[in-house]
């Protein structure tokens, strides 16, 4: 995940990234808009660590394509290479260790916009559902169970 997004960045792309259990409602371009010179990453929040910081999903992030996100993207695959299966914690590990030294500046996006997959299918009502942009179907594992769970929610339009 980090080489294919550092490959982009260094073409001077900004990224999108989305894993492929994600339903997008709505187009969420327009909650971007602190990466206009506020923010180089903006990513959704599974969690806070009891140390009050968010803990990032690498599931669906925002990034532009700058030196110190690309610094980022390299030490993160860093730190994956011989722990490819602590992928999310890496890469929060990567921010905290980037933010004082390269003055990273990263954001949680609204969590009730993009909620992980604990809160929107166990946790939100009806009217707190329509208003979210995406939705992960995190905190579950299969893809029969996702599916699932994605067809019960009617947010699986294949």
């Amino acid at each position: 995940r980090p080489q294919h997004i550092l490959r982009h960045l260094l073409q001077g792309e900004n990224v999108i990234y989305t894993d492929v259990d994600i339903a997008w409602r709505m187009n969420p371009i327009k909650y971007f808009h602190d990466l206009d010179g506020k923010m180089d990453l903006m990513a959704q929040i599974d969690y806070t660590y009891s140390t009050g910081l968010p803990c990032y999903c690498t599931g669906f992030m925002a990034i532009l394509s700058n030196p110190r996100n690309i610094q980022l993207m390299e030490l993160w695959a860093t730190k994956l290479a011989p722990k490819p299966t602590y992928n999310q914690n890496l890469f929060n590990d990567a921010v905290q260790e980037l933010t004082p030294k390269n003055g990273l500046q990263h954001r949680g996006l609204d969590r009730t916009k993009f909620p992980s997959g604990k809160q929107y299918f166990e946790q939100y009502d009806k009217a707190t559902k329509e208003k979210v942009v995406v939705v992960h179907n995190n905190f579950i594992a299969g893809h029969d169970a996702k599916k699932k769970r994605f067809q019960d929610a009617g947010l699986w339009l294949l």
